[in-house]
């Protein structure tokens, strides 16, 4: 079976630019994932298994920032790709699971196989509402809103050894280009009509807010470097010190600071005003 393919779907120092074209590359890219048969090829049991560990797995690989079938957050230095291009590479590999799902009649499920098959279901059914509905993957400042989805992702990573810190560096590298998509998906919302509603966006700049340089040290993202456990070197934990607070001073609050001035000039101005409408149940 093909693994997923996550070349085109990872921050990797750079901001994915969506343009129509990218988005059907990325739609047809959808034939790098893990292929479910669309016909049955075995008990329905078997075939339900099969498809829970295809979608499971490829879920990991896309997007190692989320909680995987069994709960736990998938030991990984990288961030599924926040773009257009991205969503709608993921949403026709959900569509494809969905078919080959709908093949399965429940009835035919043990106890066991049909709570597995609902939750398969409801799963597959979230993931093309978040990543198939522009009013949603559009507004990612709903609560939590990016940055404070980054900071809960950062304060789950394991901090036991070197490699953990190492990728606890590479992610903290990524958040610009994080940060750069996600706003991306808001410029984009303005132009299509999907924003915030004004309300659901009091206080939202603040929550942007960059530590002044007196304070960089201290920020709750470069904790993890005020001690290390036993087996890293002095010498070590310096530089792996150095390293996170050169990428906080230079990455990250200007990037903080890049988002706070888009919020105000170029997103909120244009929120949307009035009564709430039917929309807002599933984006704010």
């Amino acid at each position: 079976m093909a693994r997923y393919d996550p070349a085109s779907v990872f921050i990797d120092g750079f901001a994915m630019r969506v343009s129509s074209g990218f988005l059907a590359i990325a739609v047809s890219a959808v034939l790098l994932l893990p292929a479910p048969a669309l016909q049955a090829t075995g008990a329905p049991s078997a075939v339900l298994e099969d498809l829970a560990a295809t979608f499971w797995q490829a879920r990991e690989i896309r997007f190692p920032e989320l909680p995987a079938a069994d709960g736990r957050y998938p030991d990984s230095g990288r961030i599924g790709a926040v773009s257009e291009a991205g969503y709608a590479h993921w949403l026709a590999y959900v569509n494809q699971l969905q078919r080959r799902l709908a093949s399965i009649e429940p009835a035919t499920l043990a106890g066991e196989d049909r709570a597995r098959y609902k939750q398969l279901a409801v799963q597959l059914a979230a993931d093309r509402i978040e990543f198939g509905v522009p009013q949603v993957y559009l507004r990612p400042l709903s609560e939590p809103d990016f940055y404070s989805a980054f900071l809960n992702l950062m304060q789950r990573a394991p901090l036991a050894t070197l490699a953990d810190y190492e990728k606890y560096l590479q992610r903290l590298a990524r958040f610009e280009s994080y940060a750069d998509q996600n706003t991306d998906l808001l410029s984009r919302g303005v132009v299509e009509g999907h924003v915030h509603r004004c309300e659901a966006l009091a206080g939202i700049v603040k929550r942007f807010d960059a530590p002044p340089p007196s304070a960089v040290q201290g920020h709750i993202l470069l904790r993890p470097f005020t001690a290390f456990p036993p087996g890293i070197a002095a010498e070590v934990a310096a530089r792996l010190r150095e390293t996170a607070f050169s990428t906080m001073s230079r990455r990250i609050v200007p990037s903080l600071l890049k988002v706070q001035s888009f919020l105000r000039g170029r997103y909120i101005p244009f929120c949307r005003r009035g009564p709430a409408s039917n929309s807002d149940t599933i984006g704010q």
